[in-house]
């Protein structure tokens, strides 16, 4: 199988964004309110529609309530936060969105704001990591060493049961990434692949596959899935590498109706994966 550019490979994979020059960017706003309902009243949303011309990162959020939820202009949310915070560095897809606050319990009023940086091309991320997202923080395993980037603000975990070294999930748990380590050898990175499909508790089906070199050295197998979970559809992805007497398996996995959240930037995060 021919190995590709790492970056070209997940763009394909994942649907990777093109991004405009720095000196088209621009900072787009978003805001709205919710009004409890009374008796005799339903609640009422108010709001103007936001609309991203090109994918848009959260670069700062605030909530007069428990945080907020975008949803899209069919009326479908895409992603909710119980705290404004977390949803800084979360880049949507281009396209036309709404905002609303979650109301505390007693509160009747409350509003919510949003400001999207859309156009400007990313920064590198620390660790001169060339295309990563905004956003972007790292995150390593004590154990086994081993380094990845995740979206700021995700709940991150290390060195759990079942050969977890690093745990990422997002604050609504609509897509998590993890990275799996175990001590091994003499084992294809295809046959690996397979063995961790039937271990998943989930159900999928191979979409695509290649394999890719690593800027950090090496190369790894990635592959992209579709499936559900409980009968909601999921879109996922798996990155497996290895060094001498060691093996390393990235999952990522996000609800299919979050994808313009989050699959761009997984993709992004898988491939940042340092095992020195």
């Amino acid at each position: 199988m021919r190995k590709k550019n790492l970056w070209a490979a997940l763009a394909a994979l994942f649907l990777l964004f093109a991004l405009s020059s720095e000196s088209g960017a621009q900072n787009v706003h978003a805001s709205g309110s919710q009004t409890r309902g009374t008796m005799g009243n339903s609640a009422r949303l108010e709001g103007q529609p936001f609309y991203l011309p090109s994918p848009g990162t959260i670069i700062s959020a605030s909530s007069t309530g428990n945080g907020f939820w975008i949803q899209n202009a069919a009326g479908h949310v895409i992603a909710k936060y119980w705290e404004a915070n977390q949803a800084i560095g979360v880049v949507l897809a281009a396209g036309s969105y709404y905002i609303f606050p979650n109301l505390a319990q007693g509160q009747n009023y409350a509003k919510a704001f949003a400001l999207f940086n859309v156009g400007g091309a990313p920064p590198a991320a620390p660790g001169g990591i060339p295309g990563a997202a905004p956003g972007l923080v790292w995150v390593t395993s004590p154990r086994w060493g081993v380094s990845i980037m995740v979206p700021a603000g995700w709940v991150t975990r290390t060195d759990l049961a079942n050969d977890v070294a690093i745990q990422a999930m997002e604050p609504g748990e609509n897509a998590f990434i993890r990275v799996h380590a175990a001590s091994g050898s003499g084992i294809k990175l295809e046959d690996l692949a397979v063995r961790f499909e039937g271990q998943r508790p989930y159900s999928i089906r191979r979409i695509n596959q290649t394999v890719v070199n690593l800027s950090s050295g090496g190369h790894a197998f990635v592959t992209e899935y579709s499936g559900s979970y409980n009968g909601q559809p999921i879109g996922a992805g798996f990155l497996l590498t290895h060094t001498p007497g060691r093996y390393y398996i990235v999952e990522a996995v996000y609800v299919q109706s979050a994808s313009g959240l989050y699959a761009n930037t997984l993709g992004q995060c898988m491939g940042t994966i340092n095992t020195r």
